[in-house]
């Protein structure tokens, strides 16, 4: 039987953290199924000093504080967990970071000599997201973060990128190495689970379940915590204003952000080429959504500031901002809101 390396490649806001959190989770339920997952931590992000480009001078190690020197260090200790688990002759080994979708070809083929002289087979997985959810996704996570307003990120919204990634695994490993899902076909028994059957694992349905993701944002308190973020934006990092309505913004109920119909068609048409891309070469992909009719995103944004500005009035006049307002029932739903 071949012993496989089986390189989870986390692409963005295909459910990432959530399977490095399962995994790191249930080692031992792993362990007892044939598989290891090396290391204590959640992803393999300390294998980028070996075999990525930048090497130990990999944004991922700048943004640590970690230094060259550390970063090898690192990447040593986590090749050594990855020779121990080869040493157990564990049938399956997984590794996950959503930074080895930045790998190209050549480091690819390096890490296969690696893996192969330990006696393993090297193969990736990475799992797609339609490309509507997976960018308004991105701006989601964008305003949650609050690295950019929602101006910016639909003046220049990033489309999915899966080929780079797919296209230089294929040319390092072959097609019968190199594993593309589709996040909607796993979702059903969980992304890990999915994640363990093409590992060609054997366990009971159900006894390895999802971490939980992170609490959403309806389509309104989206725009609204952009509005939110704007106010903070000369206030320090502390964000005071986000901190007074957090409870409101997640107890609000309403449909998930959706992109307006002008920046939804504009993501279609450039997705476009690679979708037809992935469907040649993994007979795969995501067909053409229907695009929903919703305000603009100048409409949304200017309804929102109006929003905060009426409630940052309201609660003035009842004795300052440190007064919140209940259930969110300061709160005036947008006309779509209503209607739904």
């Amino acid at each position: 039987m071949v012993k496989r390396v089986l390189m989870h490649v986390g692409l963005g806001r295909t459910g990432t953290r959530t399977i490095q959190r399962t995994l790191a989770a249930n080692r031992p339920a792993l362990t007892r199924r044939g598989a290891l997952y090396p290391g204590d931590g959640e992803a393999h992000h300390d294998l980028l000093a070996l075999i990525h480009p930048k090497g130990p001078r990999h944004s991922w190690y700048t943004r640590q504080r970690i230094s060259p020197m550390a970063a090898k260090c690192l990447a040593e200790r986590q090749m050594s967990s990855i020779r121990a688990a080869v040493a157990t002759g564990a049938p399956v080994i997984l590794l996950s970071s959503q930074h080895f979708q930045s790998l190209r070809s050549e480091q690819f083929s390096r890490f296969d000599d690696q893996i192969a002289a330990l006696g393993y087979q090297l193969e990736t997985l990475c799992y797609i997201q339609d490309p509507l959810t997976e960018t308004a996704s991105r701006i989601e996570q964008g305003v949650k973060q609050d690295t950019a307003r929602i101006a910016q990120m639909m003046d220049r919204p990033h489309p999915p990128l899966a080929r780079e990634h797919c296209d230089a695994a294929l040319r390092a490993l072959g097609a019968n190495r190199v594993h593309l899902r589709r996040t909607k076909d796993a979702v059903r028994g969980g992304l890990t689970e999915d994640l363990l059957r093409i590992a060609g694992l054997k366990f009971i349905p159900g006894t390895i379940l999802d971490h939980p993701g992170e609490p959403a944002l309806c389509h309104d308190a989206i725009y609204l915590l952009d509005a939110i973020n704007a106010a903070d934006a000369g206030l320090g990092p502390d964000r005071p204003t986000y901190w007074e309505h957090q409870a409101e913004l997640f107890a609000m109920k309403g449909q998930r952000f959706m992109l307006p119909p002008t920046v939804a068609r504009r993501i279609q048409t450039q997705a476009r080429i690679e979708q037809d891309w992935l469907f040649r070469h993994f007979d795969t992909c995501y067909p053409a959504q229907d695009i929903k009719d919703v305000p603009t995103h100048w409409q949304e944004i200017e309804w929102a500031r109006d929003t905060l500005a009426d409630v940052t009035e309201a609660a003035l006049a009842h004795g300052g901002l440190s007064q919140t307002i209940p259930a969110a029932q300061g709160w005036p739903l947008q006309p779509q809101a209503m209607s739904a």
